[in-house]
């Protein structure tokens, strides 16, 4: 089964996935200059149809945590 890494990047109840590392840090900084705070993670999935990934690390975190 192969690995599949997902970025997500949320604020303020907006979440957004990228599989493209440069893009998922272009959209952090979107969220980070309008809502002042921001969150980027890098997520491991294994199967598609999975609820939770098998890992999520913290890459970028700016600001109070998003409501």
């Amino acid at each position: 089964m192969q690995t599949t890494i997902v970025y997500h990047i949320f604020s303020h109840s907006i979440d957004l996935f990228e599989h493209d590392l440069n893009t998922a840090k272009s959209k952090f900084n979107e969220l980070l200059n309008k809502y002042g705070t921001a969150r980027l993670y890098e997520e491991k999935w294994d199967n598609k149809d999975s609820l939770d990934p098998i890992s999520e690390d913290c890459l970028m975190s700016e600001g109070d945590f998003p409501c």
